[in-house]
């Protein structure tokens, strides 16, 4: 989703209370905030909900915790933020001249949002999954016997880490995720996919300009017929999907659009 790196930057007049909503345009703030987005973007795809820590944040985007706390208070807040700051952008879908282009050069962008892993690897490094452990000067012990093993031992007890993100799970994943854990974020993320929907409907209404599709054609009908798979395979199945069958599906919509099936 990347909202941070296109979000427009608000800073923070002297006098002015405190917290996203009280930003405007320009300065050192609009660098702060850019900093910290990202950092919480990368902080979620790494380690989840469960490990988003303003410490985490502070550490990784190099601005201090202090300042974090007192603009942001809260890692919820930051998460409403980062959704917000998706308003900010200015995108629009690609217009190829065809509704069928137009819906492949949509799924296109969604598949890369949501199947590229946080950190992809390179042609020659392993996934993050599959990546090496460092490496050590101590030999490695080989386990004692199980005659030697003394029984009734208890484990030491140690606090239960925080669960992380799935090392493959894209950023756009890992936010969505964690926003359904807060009210307050969820209700973000509800805001930044209409959005994205209601820019998203051009793709329709200049296919009707183009008397491609019936004048009745509803937009949110098509949109959601080409983008909805992606997001019951990636997001909510957790199971690949190539490139390939994203443009299947946006295809399949485009045709069913021609032959009237999405009439309001």
């Amino acid at each position: 989703m990347t909202a941070a790196a296109d979000a427009t930057p608000f800073a923070q007049e002297p006098g002015e209370p405190d917290g996203p909503a009280a930003r405007r345009p320009g300065g050192r703030s609009a660098r702060v905030r850019a900093q910290v987005l990202a950092a919480v973007e990368q902080e979620l795809a790494e380690h989840g909900y469960d490990g988003l820590t303003v410490d985490g944040v502070a550490a990784r985007s190099g601005v201090h915790r202090t300042t974090i706390y007192r603009r942001w208070k809260t890692v919820d807040t930051l998460l409403v933020d980062l959704l917000e700051a998706g308003h900010d952008d200015t995108w629009v879908p690609a217009d190829t001249g065809t509704l069928a282009g137009d819906l492949i050069a949509l799924n296109r962008e969604l598949h890369t949002s949501l199947a590229t892993p946080s950190q992809a690897p390179t042609l020659t490094s392993p996934t993050p999954a599959q990546a090496p452990p460092p490496a050590s000067s101590t030999p490695a012990q080989a386990p004692p016997p199980a005659s030697s093993i003394p029984s009734q031992v208890p484990a030491p007890a140690s606090p239960p880490a925080p669960v992380p993100a799935p090392p493959d799970e894209s950023t756009t994943t890992a936010v969505i995720a964690a926003a359904f854990r807060n009210p307050a974020a969820a209700a973000a993320l509800t805001r930044f996919w209409d959005d994205r929907y209601h820019r998203s409907a051009i793709v329709v209404t200049r296919a009707i300009a183009r008397q491609e599709i019936p004048a009745d054609t509803a937009p949110d009908r098509v949109l959601m017929a080409a983008t909805s798979p992606l997001f019951h395979q990636l997001t909510l199945r957790r199971q690949p999907m190539t490139a390939e069958e994203a443009d299947r599906w946006a295809k399949d919509t485009a045709a069913a659009a021609q032959a009237g099936i999405y009439r309001a």
